[in-house]
C-alpha cells in the first residue's frame, strides 16, 4: 500500500456509482482500506452517481473542487463524462488530474489519451454472484473477502500503470511488436 504514497499520489476521488450496486460496494470499501493502510492518502468519497456519461458530468466540478490529483470512477462511462467535464473546465488529463475507470468497455479505447481501466472478467464475475447469491455464512464472508482482495490488487495495478504509462511510447511499442 506504500506504492501508492511513492508514486506521489495524495488525494484521490471516488466517484461512486448506484448505492444498490454491490461492485460500488466493494470498490467504495477496497479503496478504505488502502486509506487506512497508508494514512498519508487522502480518500474522497465524492458520492454516487449514474454510471452513465453524463453521472461523469456531474461528478467532475467535485472532484476538481476536492483537489484531488486522480480519480477513480465507477465505470469507463463515467470516466469518459469526467475527462469531457475536466477539459472543459481548462485541465489536462493526466497532466492535470488523473482518470481511471472500470469493465474495460470498448468506449474507453476512444478517448485520448486512452482510458486506463480495470478489466473484469464477466464470466467470473457471473460465477461470483451466483455464489454469492447461494452462499452464507462463512463462504459469503470468504467470497466478499475474494472480491474485496482482487478490487485492491486491480487498483493498485491501475494508479501503478496511470504514473507510469506513455501513451505515445506504448503506441510505437505495439507497432515495433507487430513488425517483429
Amino acid at each position: 500500500m506504500q506504492h501508492l504514497a511513492a508514486l506521489g499520489y495524495r488525494r484521490i476521488a471516488y466517484a461512486g456509482g448506484p448505492v444498490a450496486s454491490w461492485s460500488n460496494r466493494a470498490r467504495a470499501e477496497t479503496l478504505r482500506n488502502v486509506r487506512a493502510e497508508s494514512p498519508e492518502l487522502d480518500l474522497i468519497e465524492s458520492g454516487n452517481f449514474p454510471p452513465f456519461f453524463s453521472g461523469g458530468i456531474q461528478a467532475g466540478d467535485l472532484a476538481i473542487a476536492s483537489g484531488a490529483t486522480a480519480i477513480v470512477a465507477f465505470d469507463d462511462l463515467m470516466a469518459v463524462g469526467l475527462i469531457y467535464r475536466l477539459r472543459q473546465r481548462g485541465l489536462s488529463v493526466p497532466d492535470d488530474i488523473s482518470v481511471s475507470g472500470f469493465d474495460n468497455v470498448r468506449v474507453s479505447r476512444l478517448v485520448w489519451p486512452n482510458l486506463t481501466t480495470v478489466h473484469f472478467p464477466r464470466i467470473r464475475m457471473a460465477i461470483y454472484r451466483a455464489m454469492t447469491a447461494a452462499g452464507g455464512g462463512e463462504s459469503r464472508q470468504l467470497i466478499s473477502a475474494m472480491g474485496v482482495v482482487y478490487t485492491a490488487i486491480m487498483l493498485i495495478i491501475l494508479i501503478i500503470a496511470l504514473r507510469f504509462i506513455n501513451p505515445t511510447q506504448l503506441v510505437a511499442q505495439v507497432k515495433e511488436s507487430r513488425d517483429d
